[in-house]
């Protein structure tokens, strides 16, 4: 008679056999359930849909045709929230979509570190492309020059475009001083940027009709303007013919009376106008002289080249212009300035620089930018590299780039059963926390961080996986 094998070796047979089966079973299961995907959801918002593009493969067999939508455009996904989830969809590919059996909610987005932009310089040289990464007050060699970054902040400037118009942009400063803020100049409208200077752009078709202009000497009344201020509005006239006259909102009315080129005052014979003032009360008549913001708090009389300082900013070509100074009356001396350039008068109290001149544009100014600029400087030459424009010097062509690391941020989800609770029951949320390179699961599922969306503070995006 054969003897049976002891008990113990029949039970560890069994137990082997048994552990065998179920890690066959739990493999089958997992072939069968294996899903991953992306969902996108704002902050604030819910969804319940994980896409994946379509690669033709079966869909996993442990879902339900209720839960699955195969090998269908994005505009197609049945999404809580289409509108947001469908933003880094691709409109021309086609998807598999999944319906999860709860609801994620994203509660609340904190951003743990907004890391620096990254500054780039790239120069492309005949022989190949360079990539310098820039700071404040680095210095950069171009064509054998060594040039420093004195800025790199919002682009303002000019953009060209057909329904502009002639424009300039400059910028002064005195000895010892910061430059200040770039001005836009419009053609043959003039500009007063300091206490004691005034500017005037001009935009000719050749230099002859420039330099014959500026052969004229100084404009005597034709720059000049009066006016009359209304709260934040000014009304102004080019027109000295005694009678011109406004009635303001509150009936006030002004007049001119006449234009005196050699007002006799304390401080000696200068430009005013007599004016005519009929209000509340009695009529006034006054004089205000020329360039003069204290005569009045109601008459206005701008006398531009009456000013100590006057600045001719003539061009006939894009981003280069004659420039004239006159200083007390006297012209001091003219120089071609190229976009970049500066220039300090001998004998004058400005330093000036020439950003742009264009002959069709429109004024960008940094509040309403969306562009940064670098600003190198060698000299007298300065360099505005700005981003999306190529500046060439010489044989090599340089290049602004600027691009920002998203933020690490902390996202608050809450997760709920997709299950109507009944009455009287109150739903079972479970409340999770991921950062990037963190995960947790939920019932079998597994949530990650995916790459940043464009917008990671309001969109976070999700990869799920089973």
């Amino acid at each position: 008679m054969r003897r049976r094998p002891p008990v113990l070796f029949r039970i560890l047979i069994v137990s082997v056999s048994m552990a065998l089966s179920l890690t066959i079973a739990s493999t089958v299961y997992r072939m069968l359930a294996a899903y991953s995907g992306e969902l996108c959801v704002a902050v604030g918002a819910s969804e319940r849909v994980v896409v994946r593009q379509s690669s033709g493969q079966r869909f996993p067999l442990a879902f339900t045709a209720r839960e699955m939508q195969r090998d269908i455009p994005a505009d197609d996904i049945l999404f809580q929230n289409p509108g947001i989830a469908t933003t880094h969809l691709d409109a021309t590919a086609r998807y598999d979509a999944l319906l999860l059996p709860f609801t994620v909610h994203v509660r609340r987005a904190q951003v743990l570190q907004m890391p620096e932009a990254v500054n780039t310089v790239v120069m492309t040289l005949p022989e190949g492309e360079r990539s310098v990464n820039v700071a404040l007050d680095d210095t950069i060699e171009v064509e054998g020059e060594t040039y420093t970054v004195t800025g790199i902040h919002k682009w303002s400037g000019l953009l060209r475009h057909p329904t502009g118009e002639a424009m300039a942009m400059v910028s002064l400063h005195s000895t010892g001083e910061r430059w200040h803020d770039s001005v836009f100049l419009i053609d043959k409208e003039w500009r007063r940027v300091e206490s004691d200077a005034a500017v005037l752009h001009r935009r000719f078709d050749t230099e002859r009709e420039a330099r014959d202009a500026l052969a004229k000497g100084l404009p005597r009344l034709e720059a000049a303007r009066w006016g009359a201020v209304e709260g934040a509005t000014e009304h102004w006239f080019t027109s000295f013919a005694p009678g011109t006259a406004i009635q303001l909102a509150d009936g006030t009315g002004v007049m001119l009376l006449r234009f005196d080129a050699a007002h006799a005052t304390p401080g000696g014979p200068v430009p005013a106008i007599e004016v005519r003032i009929d209000g509340q009360g009695q009529p006034r008549t006054l004089w205000v002289a020329a360039n003069d913001p204290e005569a009045d708090p109601v008459v206005r009389f701008d006398y531009f080249t009456q000013l100590p300082c006057v600045i001719f900013f003539d061009a006939w070509a894009d981003n280069s212009a004659l420039v004239t100074v006159y200083h007390e009356g006297i012209l001091r001396a003219d120089r071609l300035l190229s976009a970049g350039q500066t220039w300090a008068p001998e004998r004058f109290p400005y330093e000036i620089r020439l950003d742009q001149t264009l002959p069709s544009a429109l004024p960008v100014t940094a509040g309403r930018s969306t562009l940064y600029e670098a600003v190198l400087r060698h000299g007298d030459d300065r360099l505005r590299l700005r981003q999306g424009e190529s500046v060439r010097v010489e044989d090599t062509l340089l290049q602004f780039t600027r691009t920002t690391p998203p933020p690490d941020i902390r996202y608050e989800i809450v997760i709920t059963s997709a299950r109507p609770p009944a009455a009287g029951e109150t739903p079972i949320t479970y409340e999770y926390t991921l950062t990037p390179g963190e995960s947790f699961i939920h019932y079998g599922w597994t949530f990650s961080l995916a790459p940043p969306s464009h917008d990671p503070q309001r969109l976070v995006l999700l990869h799920v996986e089973r």
